[in-house]
């Protein structure tokens, strides 16, 4: 009778914490590609001011550093080819704060994290952009209470991928699409739910010349390692 009133009232804790939780974070990134593979990303968390708030803070779920502006500053000094350009935290409301990141990138790839992995290559007479992401994953499924309770919480939040394409995109698996700009939104119930690795992708037609400076440029690479 006791374990049972014990385990009655750790779901209850549980339950509180994830809808507290769902508040706490909503997350949104617009990249800026150009053809060569750099770019600008714009990055923006909304952010619940409460005590749960600096919990989360601590570790970011979509990045490995306090969001803190020294986190930030010490995250992308670490990284290279990535230029930090901007940061700023504003109140929005009594309850939420919007924090601001700007970063420049010589290469999409350079922003690569533990949770997401982005690449930009040459495939077949088109730039090809993936964005791989990983799921949170979580124990809940075998007790309906809790999951019920993640999905109704969670399931109206989003990470949200918007990028500005170089060009228009002949292909996708976006969500939306409007000429050169492909958005995908995942709601977070989702991404706990990713027992793999989640792909986006999106492409662009390129020119033939484009293609062979890109052979070109593999040959050489290809050349300098074997006499180096």
């Amino acid at each position: 009778m006791l374990r049972n009133k014990l385990k009655s009232l750790t779901i209850l804790l549980l339950l509180v914490f994830i809808l507290k939780l769902s508040s706490c974070v909503e997350y949104t990134a617009k990249f800026y590609l150009n053809l060569d593979g750099s770019g600008v990303l714009n990055v923006v968390y909304l952010v619940n001011k409460s005590l749960l708030a600096t919990v989360v803070k601590q570790r970011m779920m979509t990045h490995q550093f306090p969001l803190t502006p020294e986190g930030i500053k010490k995250y992308y000094e670490r990284k290279k080819g990535v230029k930090l350009l901007k940061i700023d935290f504003k109140d929005v409301s009594k309850d939420t704060e919007r924090v601001h990141i700007i970063v420049a990138f010589d290469n999409i790839k350079y922003l690569n994290d533990e949770q997401t992995e982005y690449s930009w290559d040459l495939e077949g007479g088109r730039y090809v952009l993936r964005i791989k992401i990983k799921g949170y994953g979580h124990a809940s499924r075998n007790n309906p209470i809790i999951e019920k309770a993640i999905k109704e919480a969670m399931g109206k939040y989003y990470i949200t991928y918007e990028v500005h394409m170089p060009r228009k995109v002949v292909e996708t698996n976006a969500d939306e699409i409007d000429w050169n700009t492909v958005t995908w939104k995942i709601s977070l119930y989702d991404m706990t739910h990713l027992s793999r690795t989640k792909v986006l992708y999106a492409e662009v037609p390129a020119k033939w010349y484009e293609v062979l400076w890109w052979m070109l440029k593999k040959l050489w690479r290809k050349i300098v390692s074997i006499f180096s």
